[in-house]
């Protein structure tokens, strides 16, 4: 669940069998399909290099810029670096950052954050060892990058097995071919483990994770922000939705509503009157990012608008709230309880959006936010903590209650963009 979002990051691998693979970084929008041969670099939304057919690959590119690097044989290093802060990614081969290798892409425009991505071809055998840093590098990074590891330790929560001792990181850059990854000292003091570094190697899978557009039969839901803390469970008849941990956020997958009127809605299964409770329900724009390591999410940024039927705090009354751009605007909507169910209705052309519960649009109800700014296109949004629990519905069946008048399920979206496929 690497996503950065500032900084210069590292990794390398260690080609074991030199097929055809594309590898590099992709951003949070990137939908991989083995079954139509799509991954890295086949989209906007990731950038790649193939040094076995030397080529760049992202998908803006013109054909005449698609040439780059040099071949790779089995047992060399690949260093991909990624200056986040100046927009540069740039890769090396055993070590050397010289033309034809060096800088592939500038300038690059990322939703969310970025995280390393490698696709392998299934009929050509690759096999490929990577190292993100969990134990020394073969090769030293460009001056100034981190490995990726680093930042997994400081986003990885703690476990509960105290230890004797701990190690603090400093951070130092160095231009030999050891490890860069961040200096440690040890200390004495008792802390809590965190769970071994693990191994990793890439080979190549014929498996096909992400359905095609044309074999949706409902809109789908991913996770935006907490991959490792949020569950998705779906079956023919419901989507059910709920957090191991931590505060992650949830969208809805290959949905970006710019026009018309749209509505869903969540039904609470379970909902914790206090901290682990906590949920927002809403909308977000496509450059929502939700950081669950900060405990952001929905209605935390300029890019999303939510509803909270339960705000915890040290008042003894319950509180509910809508929220947008990091500010809670107290007193809108009623207090939620598990069986309730939230309408969300967005208006794209007069760019209102309006929450409903038990089918009640009435005060304290109704619409919440009015002139939301939109760029991309909203799509509905979740993030919640352990103690919520919900299912959500966008109208491949029955609502339990009726959407607004003029309003169309957010499944005629699919059904509407399968159509304009064809």
């Amino acid at each position: 669940s690497t996503q950065s979002t500032w900084g210069c990051w590292y990794y390398e691998f260690t080609v074991r069998l030199a097929g055809i693979a594309q590898c590099g970084w992709a951003d949070i929008e990137l939908v991989g399909s083995s079954r139509d041969g799509l991954g890295i670099g086949d989209c906007k939304h990731s950038w790649g290099v193939d040094l076995n057919r030397l080529n760049f690959w992202h998908a803006s590119l013109p054909q005449s810029r698609k040439v780059y690097g040099k071949y790779w044989g089995s047992n060399d290093v690949v260093g991909c670096a990624v200056d986040i802060d100046r927009r540069i990614m740039r890769f090396s081969l055993n070590g050397s950052w010289e033309p034809p290798m060096g800088v592939a892409y500038e300038n690059f425009a990322f939703t969310g954050g970025l995280i390393p991505g490698l696709t392998v071809a299934f009929n050509h055998t690759s096999s490929l060892e990577v190292n993100f840093g969990q134990k020394p590098f073969k090769f030293a990074p460009p001056p100034g990058h981190l490995a990726v590891w680093y930042w997994v330790e400081q986003h990885r929560p703690l476990s509960a097995v105290p230890i004797a001792a701990s190690s603090s990181s400093t951070t130092s850059s160095s231009s030999s071919s050891s490890a860069t990854t961040p200096t440690t000292t040890t200390t004495t003091t008792t802390t809590l483990a965190r769970a071994p570094s693990p191994e990793i190697e890439l080979i190549s899978r014929t498996a096909s994770i992400v359905p095609a557009l044309a074999q949706m039969t409902r809109v789908g839901l991913r996770a935006s922000s907490g991959f490792a803390h949020a569950i998705i469970q779906t079956d023919h008849k419901k989507i059910t939705v709920s957090a191991s941990d931590h505060y992650p956020s949830i969208v809805a997958d290959r949905v970006f509503l710019s026009r018309d009127r749209w509505y869903y809605e969540v039904k609470i299964k379970q909902c914790d009157h206090s901290e682990l409770g906590f949920a927002v329900i809403g909308f977000a724009d496509k450059a929502f990012f939700g950081d669950w390591t900060n405990g952001m999410g929905v209605g935390d940024d300029a890019y999303s608008w939510g509803y909270c039927g339960f705000v915890h705090g040290e008042l003894q009354s319950a509180q509910t709230c809508r929220t947008h751009n990091g500010r809670k605007l107290l007193g809108y909507g009623a207090t939620w309880k598990a069986g309730d169910v939230v309408g969300c209705a967005a208006d794209c052309t007069r760019h209102t959006i309006a929450f409903s519960l038990n089918g009640n649009w009435a005060p304290p109800m109704g619409t919440a936010f009015f002139d939301v700014n939109f760029e991309q296109g909203l799509r509905p949004a979740i993030s919640l903590r352990r103690g919520f629990v919900c299912k959500v519905n966008f109208g491949d069946r029955e609502f339990i209650h009726p959407p607004p008048q003029n309003y169309r399920p957010i499944h005629d979206y699919l059904l509407q963009e399968q159509r304009s496929k064809k």
